[in-house]
């Protein structure tokens, strides 16, 4: 709505920069991966910081939808995927027993911020205009450079032996060669389908959330009241479910599997609930399991690729999301202008991510009857899946500098129904 007043421009034009910014926040893991495997995380996540407060920041001197676009939605969205793709990398090198945990606590404090920032910006729209409030979010992202500064380089990979120039350059394209051997390992594409399903269907669900809510007989309140409950069972499942991997009582693969196919059959009982309650429940389990699938995901590809080669994966992986994000518009519009209906997207994105389930279902089944486990890195297995054996890279990669998008493009995503519903 404060774009709208403030360029006097209709909702369609007005959607350009919130659009423009979830695509190259995907988009931007392609320039960061790459930039965090050639160096250390904490100096690209600082170029990131910078780049996402000039972008709040210049906005306030936006004078059209075409200069809002550019400053909000390519440079803040640009500097906000560098940060979140060093955020991922961070993780990844500096947790390895508890790294589910690790994951869980930090996306669920994103998630909880969607409880606090909707509001902030609504008290500071009724206090100041559009481009001053800006301004001040401009400011308070200015401080994601100080704790971009906090962010410190592992041990095993700051403590290298000196090298002549000849010894560094070989150790690089040896390194820069090993990860692009991502794409010659077909469990790479298992993940890459795997996240591009699982985020076409969560979007899917929080861009028409409210809207199939009215549809199956809500009032506007309820219906916007289901925001705040699917996110407070997202909290939950990023919080408290990984903790049960990190402890072993479950493994990892095991735990997405389950996640997956729960989320699926979630998502397609939603069109099947009657009542106000059903749906209230339909969207507490799936929104708890969903939570954990994003966080579990992260740490699943870190197990299988191996923590120097995350920043390549994690930055493709932003790259195909950033690439099929510009289909979803007409995807969702289809069931809104011609179907006039849910129920069918619901079906679809449903079926997809059950499949998705079934697909690591196989591959749980295929290693258990070769009697190996997935992660323990036997070859035997990894000549079977062609699975990039995971070693300890705190002792076997001295020499790498190392340093998806996706789950804050989820908090985002939030975020914005919480934006068009005030």
């Amino acid at each position: 709505m404060g774009i709208m007043d403030t360029y006097i421009v209709s909702h369609k034009d007005a959607s350009w920069p919130l659009s423009v910014i979830g695509a190259i926040t995907n988009l931007a893991g392609v320039i960061a991966g790459p930039l965090c495997q050639r160096y250390p995380t904490r100096p690209v996540m600082c170029c990131g910081a910078v780049a996402a407060s000039a972008g709040m920041i210049l906005s306030f001197w936006a004078q059209n939808i075409a200069q809002l676009t550019l400053s909000l939605g390519i440079l803040y969205g640009f500097g906000c995927g560098v940060v979140f793709t060093g955020i991922n990398v961070a993780l990844s090198q500096h947790f390895d027993k508890y790294r589910a945990v690790a994951y869980g606590v930090v996306y669920a404090g994103s998630t909880m911020a969607s409880f606090v920032f909707p509001n902030l910006l609504l008290a500071l729209s009724l206090e100041y205009s559009f481009r001053n409030v800006l301004l001040i979010f401009g400011g308070i992202i200015t401080n994601m450079f100080a704790l971009a500064l906090c962010i410190k380089e592992p041990s095993w990979t700051a403590a290298r032996p000196s090298k002549t120039i000849e010894q560094k350059d070989s150790v690089k394209k040896a390194t820069i060669r090993e990860a692009f051997d991502i794409f010659r390992k077909p469990i790479f594409y298992v993940l890459l389908v795997s996240n591009i399903f699982f985020q076409y269907g969560f979007d899917a669900f929080m861009t028409t959330l409210v809207d199939f809510a009215v549809e199956r007989g809500a009032t506007l309140q309820q219906a916007v009241n289901l925001l705040p409950w699917f996110s407070a069972a997202d909290v939950v499942g990023r919080g408290l479910f990984p903790i049960m991997a990190d402890r072993g009582l479950i493994d990892r693969t095991k735990f997405i599997m389950t996640c997956y196919i729960l989320t699926g059959v979630f998502t397609l009982l939603l069109p099947a609930t009657n009542t106000y309650t059903e749906l209230v429940l339909c969207i507490l389990l799936m929104g708890s399991f969903c939570g954990c699938a994003a966080v579990m995901f992260l740490c699943v590809v870190s197990d299988i690729i191996g923590v120097s080669r995350f920043p390549l994966a994690i930055g493709t992986l932003g790259l195909t999301n950033g690439g099929f994000y510009f289909t979803k518009p007409f995807f969702f519009g289809y069931f809104c202008d011609v179907v006039q209906s849910y129920d069918g997207m619901f079906h679809m994105t449903g079926t997809l991510t059950l499949f998705v389930g079934l697909v690591w279902l196989c591959i749980i089944g295929s290693k258990r009857s070769r009697k190996h486990s997935f992660f323990l890195g036997t070859s035997s297995c990894c000549k079977f899946l062609k699975v990039l054996p995971v070693q300890d890279n705190r002792n076997q990669l001295p020499e790498v500098t190392v340093s998806a998008i996706n789950l804050q493009h989820n908090d985002n995503l939030k975020a914005q129904s919480s934006h068009r519903i005030v």
